[in-house]
């Protein structure tokens, strides 16, 4: 791993139980890196930026450094990756940097910009990724610092936990903590950020999760993990991160956590956010559980893209389950992306932060629910994507049935996108819905009729 050294001139290392001639050192400059004077003074400027309040909301945002601060954009290639994200956040990985071992800890507040970046050189040059790895950092004086680019409100997809990245947010303890536990001042910090980051996404810090995991050594791809919201870097792989005096810590920061800011709401959107079944046959129930830190006066919303309400709910309590069976007026709704939000009261209290999280209904692939592992999947979609073909009722392609000539008409019409004609040259297609396209395509000598 990195080993940050601080302003000096040279290094001496030793080897032992090693062929020195198989060892690679890469030094890394951190200090000014090659910046111009007005990059160096915003560079350093930005890490005065205060993160703003959120208004009505508890807990608010700490205060946290910007990427700019620390030179992130000299740390990425000249043509970086545009940021991924996940649909949800699941959990929080907790992780120590461990750079040079036993004096990992010794560094100075003027020297974290630096030292961040070093970290973010090696992830990215080193070890070949398109970013450092952790979303946030977080040094022994209690400073939090952005790290991967995306936006700190967001769910986004870092390199910290292998098959978990896609759920998760990782934050890095500054140092080495094997031993010696965080600081005060950055367990407090750890503390400000989570109780505001978990409410932002209304994930319960005391709690756990059953989740599937993208691949890695430990939980291979498909397998799922029962794993605490706030766990650490060792309980998804083979490591000693974030250090057992860090480690043995997350019992007490998750209760206090839990216990920071005002009403929160927990839960109101269904799991897995795909949910299964078609609108011919119906869907699996939707469970819209609900939990709640204070007794609360709550109003649960389901709505479609254009904002139309489809389904709604209200109660009052400090837990609820909900349960929506995707129809309206007795039908069910078709298959597509859906809205729900959940808002509540609670007497002599701010209010809680309201949900508002969107979910997949149907679990196949739009447009067609008949096609799903068909070899020409993706075919076609792409010719329904073209408006060359609109399936033949609903979410069905019917990929089995006979096509006939006058819906290759209109395939055709489609495809070479035909003017309408001003002809009737068929006598025998007065009736048929594709009698536009047939003339269209005779027009255009496509057709010579059958006779």
């Amino acid at each position: 791993g990195p080993g940050y050294l601080g302003e000096v001139d040279l290094v001496q290392y030793r080897v032992q139980d090693a062929d020195p001639s198989r060892l690679v050192a890469e030094g890394v400059e951190t200090r000014g890196r090659g910046e111009s004077l007005p990059d160096k003074v915003g560079r350093w400027f930005g890490s005065l930026s205060f993160g703003a309040d959120d208004a009505g909301a508890s807990p608010n945002q700490p205060t946290i450094i910007p990427r700019s601060a620390w030179g992130a954009d000299a740390c990425l290639p000249s043509e970086p990756e545009e940021p991924e994200y996940g649909e949800h956040l699941e959990l929080v990985f907790v992780h120590h940097t461990y750079h040079a071992g036993s004096g990992s800890n010794n560094y100075s507040e003027a020297s974290v910009l630096d030292l961040i970046y070093s970290i973010c050189s090696y992830h990215v040059n080193t070890r070949d990724w398109k970013d450092i790895g952790y979303n946030f950092l977080i040094d022994k004086f209690g400073n939090i610092y952005e790290g991967r680019s995306g936006g700190i409100e967001e769910v986004v997809w870092a390199a910290h936990a292998e098959g978990f990245n896609y759920y998760s947010t990782g934050i890095a303890f500054i140092g080495d903590h094997s031993s010696g536990a965080p600081t005060l001042a950055a367990q407090n910090a750890f503390k400000a950020l989570l109780a505001w980051k978990l409410d932002l996404h209304h994930v319960d810090p005391a709690g756990s999760v059953l989740i599937e995991s993208l691949g890695g050594p430990v939980y291979e791809e498909g397998e799922f993990a029962n794993l605490k919201r706030i766990s650490g870097h060792r309980d998804a792989k083979l490591t000693s991160c974030p250090g057992w005096a860090c480690y043995s810590l997350l019992d007490g920061l998750r209760s206090t956590i839990d216990q920071t800011g005002g009403a929160k709401i927990y839960g109101g959107w269904p799991l897995p956010h795909w949910v299964p079944g078609f609108p011919e046959t119906g869907y699996e129930p939707i469970d819209l559980s609900l939990r709640f830190t204070r007794t609360t006066s709550w109003q649960l919303e389901v709505t479609d893209s254009a904002g139309q309400e489809l389904f709604s709910a209200s109660g009052t309590g400090d837990a609820a389950t909900v349960v929506w069976d995707g129809t309206k007026d007795g039908l069910p709704v078709l298959t597509g992306e859906y809205f729900v939000s959940v808002t509540g009261t609670v007497d002599g209290e701010d209010d809680p932060r309201p949900v508002s999280e969107r979910f997949q209904l149907g679990d196949f692939t739009l447009p067609f629910s008949d096609d799903e592992d068909l070899v020409h999947e993706d075919n076609i979609s792409a010719i329904a994507d073209a408006g060359i073909t609109m399936g033949c009722s609903g979410h069905l392609y019917c990929p089995d049935l006979r096509v006939t000539r006058g819906q290759m008409a209109s395939f055709l019409a489609r495809a070479l996108d035909l003017p309408l004609s001003a002809f009737d040259h068929y006598r025998d297609d007065d009736t048929s819905t594709h009698q536009s396209a047939i003339n269209s395509l005779a027009d255009a000598g496509v057709t010579l009729g059958c006779g």
